[in-house]
């Protein structure tokens, strides 16, 4: 088969490509790759160096420089994607003229044929993420996925929102085509704690850097089989929103398993305070960056005991709406010294009030702050005025205060504060 003038005339050197694959932000190796390119003729070599240029230029010289990479483009993205009709609804991820992800929705054997064309195709040489997920999508379909050889250059694979069970997530854990995935997404499929014990000992040696398990009903039993896994130790981004999980689990997750997590996603499961006691004064959360557990039950409790531990000193995003916090565990947060890192802070539907909000005016642990969200939180005039009047939140650029009684008063007490004049506030 052949692809019009798109065709390589032969083959890239193998660890190149993969090279390419593992880190699609390799500007040494896409240089390597972009002369390679230009030796056989074709002109994404010249894109790839014009793009590189384009990323490194000062603004002065970037008009130019768009506007060579348009016009390249236009005269060869006919000849690159010969061959190439995506259905539609398709999502095409491309990259210096490549294919390196596709999302394809419905999943039906139209969308399959696609898939087959792109992984001959040249332009798909280097496709890295592959997004199947619908209703539609279901145990059968995934199986035949599994065996299909030439998805061995796959790094992510995300199978959202269908119908799979543990004996699909057994197919993909058991396939040696699969073996090189280090992001693996089977949100919203119910899969249970079982399928999280197939991941937990994928027979293909899964070494396992994102896995997101967001509504698969894994509950405690899940979370301490994943615990055992022996990629566990080397996962960096876990969601584990929505699964039922309780203090037990998360207890679980605190003493053993998971030391190199820096984004931890555990919305809406039953935490409570004693789950987060747990996990505070455990030692594998703190290398976290990002940490989101709204919806958990939290009180002051839980706020004081993450105030207190190493989890918040490199925390940068936290999200803790629709708790119970309160204005003491506020004061608890933000007076923390290891609070000096976040950068974003979703405190919506917490009961802050107007002695919450001043404790956040007053917080000397701020300046990094970016981001404040106080959705619902009976806020009123005195509380506004504390925030427009608070120094150490200057460097502010997002602020919503929706749903809060904050009045005239509190509201042109923001629209003239000197201290957010840079701030979008949302009320």
């Amino acid at each position: 088969m052949t692809f019009g003038s798109s065709a390589f005339l032969r083959e890239p050197p193998a660890g190149l490509i993969a090279s390419i694959r593992e880190d699609p932000d390799d500007h040494a190796a896409w240089s390597v790759f972009a002369d390679w390119l230009t030796e056989q003729g074709d002109a994404r070599g010249e894109l790839v160096l014009l793009q590189h240029r384009l990323d490194e230029a000062e603004d002065a010289a970037r008009r130019p420089l768009q506007r060579a990479v348009r016009e390249l483009e236009q005269a060869h993205q006919e000849a690159w994607f010969a061959g190439l009709e995506p259905p539609p609804q398709t999502r095409l991820k491309r990259c210096h003229g490549f294919v390196v992800g596709v999302r394809l929705r419905p999943w039906d054997e139209l969308r399959r044929a696609f898939l087959v064309r792109l992984l001959e195709h040249p332009t798909g040489r280097l496709l890295r993420s592959l997004e199947v997920g619908d209703a539609n999508l279901s145990d059968e379909g995934v199986i035949a996925l599994a065996r299909e050889s030439r998805l061995s250059r796959l790094k992510e694979l995300h199978l959202r929102g269908g119908r799979l069970t543990r004996q699909a997530v057994g197919a993909l854990a058991a396939s040696p085509h699969l073996a090189g995935l280090t992001f693996l997404d089977l949100a919203h499929n119910a899969l249970g704690a079982e399928a999280a014990r197939s991941i937990a000992m994928a027979k293909n040696g899964w070494v396992l850097h994102q896995l997101g398990l967001d509504g698969c009903r894994i509950g405690d039993d899940g979370v301490a089989a994943l615990t055992q896994a022996s990629f566990a130790s080397q996962l960096q981004s876990l969601d584990l929103s929505r699964n039922a999980i309780g203090p037990h689990g998360i207890a679980n997750m605190a003493v053993r398993g998971f030391a190199s997590l820096t984004a931890l996603h555990l919305s809406d499961n039953d935490v409570r305070d004693e789950g987060m006691e747990a996990f505070a004064s455990g030692g594998e959360g703190a290398g976290l960056v990002d940490l989101r557990v709204a919806r958990n039950g939290l009180s002051e409790r839980a706020a004081t005991a993450l105030a207190e531990s190493p989890t918040l000193t490199h925390l940068e995003t936290l999200h803790l709406s629709f708790n119970g916090l309160g204005p003491a565990g506020v004061q608890a947060l933000v007076h923390s010294a290891n609070a000096a890192g976040l950068k974003s802070i979703d405190l919506n539907r917490n009961e802050v009030a107007c002695d919450g909000a001043e404790a956040l005016a007053d917080s000397r642990q701020l300046s990094r702050l970016r981001a404040l969200y106080l959705d619902e939180n009976d806020i009123r005039q005195r509380g506004a005025r504390a925030l427009a009047q608070a120094k150490s939140l200057q460097g502010l650029g997002y602020l919503n205060l929706w749903g809060n009684p904050i009045g005239s008063v509190g509201a042109q007490a923001l629209h003239h504060s000197s201290v957010l004049a840079d701030c979008k506030i949302f009320r």
